[in-house]
């Protein structure tokens, strides 16, 4: 195995072998730990996260003995994996490929993440950019860069999953989704430089409203928990927060113009105190809320570019809320960093640098 620091601390190990060797393109992150039944016993069953690389696999990173460790490695793509989403229970997997297929992986009796053939979505003519699922991960929304959207269903009997929906509206490359909190819209976003709104009848979805305003591809959408908050990240260098007007029409109430090059990905925290942005300008942008706008409140610099973010919630100290920031970036590497309201730190660094020094598993199970 290798691994990383959760804590900071002074040996980590590392054996070559789990190492991504090419971008880690985006990082999915499940913080919510709970008690599993493993072979008739309960089994503590800790946070995860778990990184996609260009390479074609996926690194399921869990913190033992205070250590970021790589528990499992999914290989199955032939391709470089794009997204990875992690289910509301934690026990199903979705990741999307430059193969053009999305693979559904689910836990097995050891705990173990696994993909049958069934669990196989082909379909998309060309790379499957991102996906979106339901809370029960039977309904699953894909895009792609062969200009579609689809919606897969699972037959929760035979387990098959089958095509519902193709969405044709966007004549550019679509690489962003979000569903809305009660699953009756979706919103794409596309390389044609616009966002779409879909709402679903309870048979079939239309496009409601088209966004406009961004000038260049919107490489990703993201929705408040709420449902009433939406952000776009786009390749014209801002980000732009949308609100509803009447109850129904989204309009632009902010632009964000701080980054210098394509802005790549955007999220939101789920108690709106905090809004994170990334872009090819190697930078992570935090915005908080001041005097009713978002107001940048730190840059958190890299190396190279940064391709995705994710804000989890982590708890509470002193009054403050505090949440994970996961970035995920072109040099191998996925970072986390711990915000305690104020600002981001102790960062993480899930990667396999030259300067960690090699030691035994002996050794460090010692420690």
């Amino acid at each position: 195995m290798g691994n990383c620091l959760l804590e900071p601390l002074a040996r980590p190990f590392r054996l070559q072998e789990t190492r991504h060797t090419a971008a880690v393109n985006y990082v999915g992150v499940s913080m919510d730990p709970k008690d599993i039944v493993v072979n008739g016993q309960c089994v503590h069953r800790p946070p995860r996260v778990i990184t996609a690389g260009d390479d074609g696999i996926c690194l399921v990173f869990e913190p033992i003995n205070r250590y970021w460790v790589v528990t499992q490695v999914l290989r199955g793509h032939e391709e470089g994996v794009y997204s990875v989403v992690i289910a509301e229970d934690d026990d199903i997997v979705v990741t999307t490929s430059a193969d053009k297929t999305l693979r559904v992986w689910r836990t097995n009796s050891q705990g173990i993440f696994c993909c049958t053939e069934k669990d196989v979505l082909r379909g998309h003519e060309d790379a499957v950019q991102y996906c979106c699922l339901n809370g029960s991960a039977t309904l699953i929304a894909s895009a792609s860069a062969d200009c579609t959207v689809r919606l897969w269903r699972n037959d929760l009997q035979t387990k098959q999953w089958t095509t519902e929906h193709v969405l044709c509206d966007h004549s550019g490359a679509v690489y962003g989704l979000a569903f809305s909190p009660d699953f009756a819209h979706l919103f794409t976003s596309s390389g044609d430089s616009s966002c779409i709104v879909w709402a679903f009848n309870g048979s079939v979805w239309t496009k409601q409203q088209r966004l406009p305003g961004h000038e260049d591809s919107i490489n990703a959408v993201n929705i408040s928990s709420d449902g009433n908050i939406v952000v776009t990240a786009s390749s014209d260098k801002t980000a732009k927060v949308w609100a509803k007007l009447d109850g129904q029409t989204w309009v632009c109430v902010q632009t964000l113009s701080d980054h210098s090059e394509d802005v790549v990905d955007a999220a939101l925290a789920e108690d709106l105190t905090l809004l994170a942005t990334v872009g090819s300008d190697n930078q992570c942008r935090l915005y908080t809320v001041k005097d009713g706008e978002w107001k940048q409140t730190q840059v958190l610099k890299h190396n190279h570019d940064l391709w995705g973010v994710r804000v989890i919630p982590w708890g509470t100290r002193n009054g403050y809320s505090e949440h994970l920031i996961a970035t995920s970036c072109s040099d191998m590497s996925a970072t986390l960093w711990r915000w305690d309201g104020k600002a981001a730190y102790q960062k993480t660094s899930i990667r396999y640098a030259t300067n960690f020094e090699i030691v035994s598993k002996e050794e460090t199970e010692k420690d």
